[in-house]
């Protein structure tokens, strides 16, 4: 089966805050906003090939993973 889909969508909910990434996977939702250039977009390419190759959800690399937040506070104090 499928272990990694990236995926190009619209707004995923908190739109207050730009370019947002979820990720779904065995342990939850971890949501990454602010995403900026891109270096931002091949760490995360990096790490859904290294994903896909272990077989596994790797953790998300930093910076990205420095950018988490919680979506329904985002949502909430919007």
């Amino acid at each position: 089966g499928k272990t990694v889909q990236l995926t190009i969508s619209g707004c995923l909910g908190p739109c207050g805050l730009t370019k947002v990434l979820c990720v779904m996977g065995p342990g939850g939702q971890h949501w990454i906003g602010n995403l900026s250039g891109m270096d931002d977009y091949r760490e995360i390419v990096a790490w859904a090939e290294e994903t896909a190759r272990s077989g596994e959800v790797v953790p998300v690399p930093q910076p990205p993973a420095s950018r988490r937040f919680d979506r329904f506070l985002a949502e909430r104090e919007a």
